[in-house]
């Protein structure tokens, strides 16, 4: 469909989980209506056209993620042939309900050599894979853990005199100091796995979602949810989480584990 073929504004509508599509009404000829019909998928334009697997999307207050796979067209045009969710316990399911998520543990690594402007929202999805995968086989009591468990906060230039624990304030490099390479914030959600997301998806669906995508943010605020805490189960995550921070982290074979982990993933 061209622009021109376009004869009404375009309608965006979002779903309880959290997946976005817009409708453009359109008006076309019998030839155009039938060139149309005759589009087939044509794999062996997947890399020209950059077709494949989108990123993971931001998890949402069901606790999924959910990503896009495409294929190349013959029409040169990526189409969506399937959509993959996986959990989560970051974002919005975080926030959702702390006793679903009450803990969590913050890491902090360095790669040496890389320049900033190498670094990409890929980057940040092999080290959130790595990172679970890598935690996961160092105590199976969090095998549960999943990639959606983890999440890179921030990234950015790594100056190697910053990290001197006599420095008071942040570091501010001088002069023309060549960073070390990128310092890399990640968060690892401690969750309870056995407990349900507090929302369901009629829960969300029962809250009239907007027709427009400049609503969503309201119509998110407005709903209560049921946090049930009990004591025994905050007791054995805690114990997890003292466990994560203070044995798997601090464990030489961890970090081995996680090196190579991203250098299979590149």
């Amino acid at each position: 469909m061209e622009v021109h073929d376009q004869y009404k504004d375009p309608v965006v509508t979002c779903n309880s989980m959290g997946i976005c599509e817009e409708e453009r009404p359109c008006q076309l000829t019998c030839p155009q209506v039938e060139k149309a019909s005759q589009v087939v998928q044509s794999p062996k334009d997947d890399s020209r056209l950059k077709c494949g697997d989108s990123l993971w999307s931001a998890c949402d207050r069901l606790c999924v993620q959910t990503r896009m796979v495409s294929t190349a067209f013959s029409d040169g045009k990526c189409h969506e042939t399937n959509r993959e969710t996986r959990p989560c316990h970051i974002d919005a399911c975080a926030r959702e309900d702390p006793c679903l998520v009450p803990y969590s543990v913050r890491l902090v690594l360095g790669f040496r050599g890389i320049d900033l402007s190498q670094w990409s929202i890929r980057s940040e999805m092999a080290i959130s894979t790595s990172v679970a995968t890598a935690i996961s086989n160092a105590d199976n009591r969090l095998e549960g853990l999943g990639p959606g468990d983890v999440t890179v906060r921030m990234a950015r230039s790594w100056f190697l005199d910053e990290d001197s624990p006599d420095a008071a304030t942040p570091y501010r490099p001088v002069g023309k100091t060549a960073p070390h390479g990128v310092k890399a914030v990640v968060d690892i959600s401690i969750a309870n796995y056995q407990k349900k997301a507090s929302l369901t998806e009629e829960d969300i669906d029962g809250e009239a979602p907007p027709k427009r995508w400049g609503n969503l943010s309201k119509h998110f605020s407005k709903s209560p949810t049921a946090k049930d805490c009990y004591d025994e189960d905050l007791y054995v995550l805690a114990k997890r989480t003292l466990s994560v921070k203070k044995t798997v982290l601090k464990d030489k074979a961890f970090l081995s584990n996680l090196v190579k982990l991203l250098s299979n993933d590149n």
